[in-house]
């Protein structure tokens, strides 16, 4: 039933919506020039693909993502 509803009401799963905006943090955090970022920024990487690894093998940015979980959740 809380499914129909969030579908009914366009709103995505909690943990859908915390994939999306950690995959749109880390990628702005790995992109940054920021010295102490630098330092992080394989560890964040790493992070997005353990993330887009959850959802398909080929996705390559957060933009992606969102579109294979809006598509998955609503369409399916």
């Amino acid at each position: 039933m809380v499914t129909d509803c969030q579908r009914q009401f366009r709103f995505l799963l909690v943990s859908y919506l915390i994939d999306i905006h950690t995959t749109k943090f880390l990628e702005k955090f790995t992109s940054s020039e920021n010295l102490i970022c630098s330092l992080f920024a394989k560890q964040a990487s790493d992070n997005i693909q353990k993330i887009f690894l959850k959802y398909r093998n080929n996705i390559k940015s957060s933009k992606q993502l969102t579109n294979i979980i809006v598509y998955t959740f609503f369409c399916m």
